[in-house]
This record gives structure tokens, sequence and C-alpha cells, in this order.
């Protein structure tokens, strides 16, 4: 690319040393524009990502496997903030000037590692969501991604280290009108340009990279297939038929759920217990009625016993036939008890006949949907299929505190889906992010001399590119600030303490 003005403006200084200086400044104010993206970085990354350690440390106690996930991330975004972004800020303002080989190897190293950690990082969550999602019960405990989340950065340190080789003060020559200007910039050190290894760390990156995208396109491909199979299942005539049934599933389904001690199950048929509760208790008070009438009528069942003998001839005549008339009048009420239950029988089978009819013929047409319907089982593996075919082909009404642990348990799920689409679209800013980076660098592989024949604008747009990755690392307290409502209402509750506590030490 042939000199700019501006840069030939440079040859009006006699020394090296002054052009080599003005050279410098006038690729810096070039690169102001990205030096002022990659600050306001630094400050939004900085504060949300401290915000979240401070926030999910002292979630820790809850011991649920996310928390450990977004606290290890947040913890790789505040060090690429604090200690990779200010030295790619130097290495912007210096462009021809940069003299501090070890600076600028800890600033690759701290890129690498941090990436290739957060890149492990993701792909757990990916399979924690899986797991969590497709596999009910095997998703990780909070102690494994504790461990997977130290084993992610333990990778990134081992599979970093050759940057220390790697990188260094890399000479930079520009060609003013005939005159060469040459300067220092942080690169690829200049013992290794002409070798291998760099072209292996490099490939090494981009199947890192690759082989995270493909895991996620899969994983998640699964989890959307899995969320729209379980909804097109949900939305199906045989909801009706069966939500108590998908009561009872989504409560053994949890870990926290429980079954009802007392080991009832509900009638098969609401209306039909219901109406044949009532004629019992009709009789039951046509029972006690008699009994408020006639206290000596109070026990149908009973016979009563006729006077003994000796008794007939102790007492008179008129005697033994009001006793006579007793019985008898005994014996008629309990003929007429007995008709009347009878009659009432009748009358209730007469009402029970209809109902009964139009139930049996709902059970057919609901058993003549079960082939159809119950391939939505198959989404549900091993037990829980299990679980579900029973319930399905049982049809239990839950009980009262089945319901409300399965109301808890719908609680339960959807804190679940909202914390898979929050770790989700993590992962997709990840993504995004990279997608303008990975694109110059394949170009620059292409392309031949790519850099060297930009144009300034050109170039701020290729600078612009080869930093979109930063944006992954200040994004994502903004995603979880969005999408999650307890880290907003945590987030607000810890500084409204830290303000209240200031006020009180003042």
């Amino acid at each position: 690319m042939l000199a700019t003005e501006e840069e030939l403006s440079c040859l009006g200084y006699n020394s090296s040393y002054g052009r080599l200086v003005c050279l410098n400044n006038v690729k810096a104010r070039l690169y102001l524009p990205v030096t002022i993206f990659l600050s306001v970085l630094i400050v939004v990354g900085t504060l949300g990502n401290t915000t979240v350690c401070l926030v999910y440390w002292r979630r820790r106690s809850t011991r649920i496997s996310s928390n450990y996930f977004i606290l290890s991330l947040a913890v790789l975004d505040l060090v690429t903030c604090v200690v990779g972004m200010p030295t790619e800020i130097a290495d912007l303002l210096l462009p021809y000037t940069f003299q501090w080989p070890l600076a600028c190897k800890i600033l690759r190293f701290t890129h690498s590692s941090t990436i290739i950690a957060s890149s492990t990082i993701l792909i757990e969550v990916a399979f924690d969501r899986y797991y969590r999602i497709c596999h009910l019960g095997r998703q990780f405990t909070a102690a494994k991604a504790k461990l997977l989340c130290l084993g992610a950065s333990f990778l990134g340190v081992v599979c970093s280290w050759p940057t220390f080789i790697l990188f260094g003060r890399k000479t930079v020559s520009r060609d003013l009108g005939g005159i060469l200007v040459t300067g220092s910039d942080c690169s690829t050190a200049d013992g290794m340009r002409r070798t291998v290894f760099p072209t292996i760390y490099y490939v090494f990156l981009f199947l890192l990279f690759g082989l995270t995208i493909t895991f996620f396109a899969v994983l998640y491909s699964k989890i959307g297939f899995a969320v729209l199979n379980r909804k097109r299942a949900s939305r199906s005539p045989f909801k009706s038929a069966s939500s108590a049934g998908l009561n009872r599933i989504q409560e053994e389904a949890s870990p926290d759920g429980s079954e009802d001690p007392s080991g009832h199950q509900g009638s098969r048929n609401f209306n039909l217990g219901q109406n044949t509760d009532k004629p019992q208790q009709h009789s039951t008070n046509t029972m006690k009625e008699t009994c408020g009438e006639n206290d000596i009528n109070c026990d149908a069942n009973k016979q009563v016993q006729p006077p003994s003998l000796q008794e007939q001839e102790q007492q008179p005549q008129q005697q033994q036939q009001q006793q006579q008339q007793q019985q008898q009048q005994q014996q008629q009420q309990q003929q007429e008890h007995h008709q009347q239950q009878q009659h009432q029988k009748e009358q209730q089978q007469q009402l029970e006949q209809p109902q009964q009819q139009e139930q049996q013929r709902r059970q057919q047409q609901q058993e003549s949907q079960y082939p159809e319907q119950l391939q939505n089982i198959l989404l549900f593996p091993g037990t829980f299929r299990r679980k579900i075919s029973a319930a399905f082909l049982g049809r239990s009404v839950p009980t009262a505190r089945q319901r409300s642990t399965s109301t808890r348990h719908t609680h339960r799920q959807v804190r679940v889906g909202k914390t898979t689409t929050v770790l989700f679209a993590v992962t997709l800013a990840y993504i995004l992010s990279f997608l303008p980076y990975l694109t110059v660098m394949v170009l620059r592989s292409v392309v031949r001399d790519l850099e060297e024949n930009l144009s300034p604008m050109g170039e701020l747009a290729y600078k612009l590119c080869v930093k979109s990755f930063f944006i992954n690392n200040a994004i994502n307290p903004i995603i979880y600030s969005f999408l999650n409502q307890t880290f907003r209402s945590d987030a607000k509750q810890m500084f409204a303490r830290m303000f209240r506590s200031g006020g009180a030490g003042e």
C-alpha cells in the first residue's frame, strides 16, 4: 500500500526516531475508533463481570451446576477485561514502537488461555443442558460442574503455553517515498515467522473452534427438537384425557417431587364417582330421618323379639294385642323401608345408565387414539418413557398433594427453561463475536499480502474485525441482565446493601 499524505508528512523530521514516532502517531489516530471500542468494552466488561462474580459467589451455597459455569465464565471474562484488553490497547497505540516483548507474550497467552477455557466451558454447558432436557436425571451435579470448570481452565493454560515462544517483538517497516522507516510491533516473533509452528498453532485454534461449533450445533439442535416435540405433544387432543397423568409424571421426574403416601388413585371417571356418591348420601339421610321420627325403628336390620310365653300369660289380653300391633307396625315399616331402598336403587341405575354409556363411548374413542398419541412417548427415554406410558394408559387422577407438587415442579421446569435460554444466548453471542475474526483470518490465509494492500479505511475495518471476539468478554453480563430476572433482583439487592452500608459508615 502506498503511503498516505499524512504519513509522507513525517518526512519533515530529520531524525529516523522522529519519523518513527510521527508514523506511529498517524497509525494510532487511524486506530482510534478501535481503541475507543475496546475502552468501552473494558468499562462495561469489568463492571459487569465483577457484578456477576459477586452475585454468583453469594449463590455458591445453592449447589446448582449452572451457577458454577456462569461464575467461571465471568472470572475468565474479567481476566481478559483487566489484563488482555488494556495490553491490546497498548498495542493499538504503539503500532510501530511496541518495545515490551514480555507484555506481548502475556497478552497473547491471556487471549489464548481464556478463549480455550471459555470454549471448553461452553461445550460443558451444552452437554449439561442436553442431559438435563433430553436425558432426565443425568445432568451434572454441582461438584462435577466445579471439577469441569477447573479442568477447562487447566486445559486452557496447557494448550496456550506455545504463545510464550511464538509471539514477541516483530520488526515492521514502512516505505515513505524511498525512505524506509523501521519499527517493532506485538505479533509473531521474528525468529518464528519462517517456521511451521505458527501455522500449526493457528490450525489448532481453528480446529478447536470448529469442534466447538459442531458440538453447539448438534447438542442444541437435539435440545430444540426435544422441546418442539414436547410442545407438539402437549397441544394434541390427547392432553385433555391425560393431563392428570402428565402431572404425575412431571412430579416423578422431578428430583424434589414426592408421591402421595396414601397411595390412593382417583376414580377413573369424575362424573360417575360423584353421581354414585349422591344416592348413598340420600339413603343415609333417609335413614336418619326415619330414626328421628320413631326411635324404636332406628335399627332397621334388627328384628324385634316377641315377648316370652311367661310374659304373655302374665299380661292381660289387651297388652298382648298392643304388642302384636306394634310388631305388625314394625314389620310393615321395615317392608316399606326396604321397598323405598329398592326403588331408589332402580332410579339411580336409570340415571347412571346414560352416563355410563357416554363414558364407555369416550373411553373407546380415546383408546382408538392411543397408537397415534403414544408415538410421542418415544421422545422420553428409559424409565421416564415407562412412567409416561403407565400414566397415559392408567389415566389416574392426581391427589391434592400431587397437584401441589406438580405445580412446584412446573415452576422448576420454567426455571430450567429460562436457564437454558440464558446459556444458549451466551453461546450464541460467543459464536457471533468470533465470526468476523474468523472471516478475516480465512481471508488472510487465502488472499496473499492482504494487510499490505488495504486502504486506510479497509485497514480500520480489518482491525475492528480482528478485535471483534472481545465482545464476548463484555456482553455476558448484559445477557444476564435482560434474560435473568433473578440476577437482576440479586444485583439490585447487593448494590442496595452496599449503598446502605456506605451511607451508614459516613
